[in-house]
């Protein structure tokens, strides 16, 4: 993963990214990114991204609001380098 910051989004957003513009990554330690969804500033999501010991297996997790803020996402995604 890229070294860990401030993202923005540019052009436009549609679907789940409208709901957020920028994204801010920590690195908790080697395999676990803690990521915070902004919009216009506001806190609406926690992006969590934890990579397998072997580097082939990045499980996502996200919990926030939805588009128009009215209802929240929670969402795991598990993901398999073949």
């Amino acid at each position: 993963m890229a070294d860990p910051g401030d993202w923005r989004l540019g052009g436009s957003a549609t679907g789940l990214r409208s709901s957020w513009d920028a994204v801010a990554f920590s690195r908790v330690d080697d395999h676990t990114y803690i990521g915070s969804r902004m919009k216009a500033g506001k806190l609406v999501g926690i992006e969590t991204l934890v990579l397998s010991p072997d580097g082939k297996t990045p499980t996502t997790s996200v919990t926030g609001d939805a588009p128009g803020g009215r209802q929240q996402v929670n969402s795991v995604a598990v993901y398999d380098k073949q």
